[in-house]
């Protein structure tokens, strides 16, 4: 398979053909006009002087008329001569030119990819410099840093996935070992004692499994898969009727219609996930409020439930990923749940705050652009 030509090279000989075949055609015609021109000028020859004798004149006549000829012959010959020279010249310095001015243009894609080798896994930290005019190469640049972001995000979310997995799937992973160990130990367990040691290896089980479910939605959240309108109120009243545990408490639900753009599936998980911990870390009887409104703009979904009291830093740390508040230590769950709200708010670049209610409880706002065709 034949190797192509440079870039550098194509543009250097594409220049010195354009500057070729624009001085041949500037060649030709001046030598066609330059011809035209003589022959049409040509002086008319005096008789005063010359022989009276028709023969002896047509002789003569001829004879001027024939150098006349030849001489603008010779000198458009020598035109023509030395404008191909000129026009081998001019080719040979234009393509040294188109070289040089080539080189220069392309010295930034060459730094790209030079930068670009030195790139891997351990250091997608790294960016391009894209200083400078607002040209191609600067669209590539920046092309190439949203590129490295987006792996850096992507290799950055793996490396907390595994560590996250590492650190909290290592506790199920000892306790089934022990009972394992323990059942295999125990030459004289009865049947009643091993089946209720398989039922607690079982129960571990099936919660490390949540764990890991709980981590991949969390590890997805961060990345949207597909963008679709939808009515913010209408994903608010599903999450509300599938929540469990609504009957215990005092629902109060204002639902206006604001249409949005998001990834149905995390815009789903997000108002599923503050509805379902709204009724999850309330007391009985308490409050359960859900409201959607919107001024237009933007529309606001604001989740509020009674609860323990929180202070600023408690309501903060919420959103950290594993960490649960004290008060909800007996309540069943990892700490993700809000964190994958967080997740999911990034992702669509919306807004997302939360204040801690006077009262107890926690109430909670997630601001996102209406859909500008709703």
């Amino acid at each position: 398979m034949s190797r192509r030509l440079s870039i550098r090279l194509r543009v250097a000989l594409w220049c010195a053909a354009l500057v070729t075949v624009t001085g041949l055609l500037a060649l030709v015609g001046v030598l066609y006009f330059t011809q035209k021109n003589i022959e049409d000028n040509s002086p008319v020859l005096p008789l005063s002087g010359y022989s009276t004798d028709p023969m002896t004149l047509r002789s003569e006549n001829f004879a001027l008329i024939e150098q006349n000829r030849l001489s603008v012959e010779h000198s458009v010959s020598d035109m023509r001569r030395n404008g191909l020279i000129g026009l081998g010249i001019v080719a040979v310095i234009s393509l040294a030119t188109g070289w040089l001015v080539a080189g220069r243009m392309l010295r930034p894609a060459t730094k790209l990819a030079e930068a670009a080798e030195d790139i891997s896994a351990l250091n997608l930290d790294q960016r391009f410099a894209s200083a400078g005019p607002d040209d191609e190469l600067k669209s590539i640049a920046d092309s190439f840093n949203g590129m490295l972001d987006r792996l850096d995000n992507a290799f950055e979310r793996q490396r907390r996935f595994v560590a996250d997995a590492s650190h909290e799937l290592r506790t199920p992973f000892a306790t089934m070992r022990a009972q394992v160990d323990v059942a295999l130990d125990d030459e004289e367990m009865s049947e009643e004692e091993l089946r209720a040691s398989l039922e607690e290896v079982g129960q571990v089980l099936d919660r490390g499994s949540e764990l890991v479910n709980a981590m991949l939605t969390l590890s997805r959240a961060e990345t949207l898969t597909r963008l679709e309108k939808m009515d913010l109120a209408e994903v608010a009243a599903e999450a509300v009727t599938a929540s469990p545990g609504i009957g215990r408490l005092e629902l109060v639900t204002r639902l206006e219609s604001s249409v949005i753009l998001g990834d149905p599936v995390l815009i789903g998980q997000l108002v599923s996930n503050l509805v379902d911990n709204a009724s999850r870390y309330n007391v009985d009887g308490g409050l359960l409020s859900v409201a959607v409104s919107n001024d237009g703009k933007v529309a606001t979904l604001e989740v509020a439930n009674d609860g323990a009291r929180l202070t600023k830093e408690e309501v903060g740390s919420l959103f950290v990923r594993f960490h649960r508040h004290e008060s909800s230590r007996d309540t069943p769950g990892f700490g993700l749940g809000l964190s994958v709200v967080a997740a999911i708010a990034k992702a669509h670049g919306a807004e997302l705050g939360a204040t801690a209610r006077p009262e107890g409880g926690l109430d909670v706002r997630f601001e996102i652009p209406l859909s500008t065709d709703a």
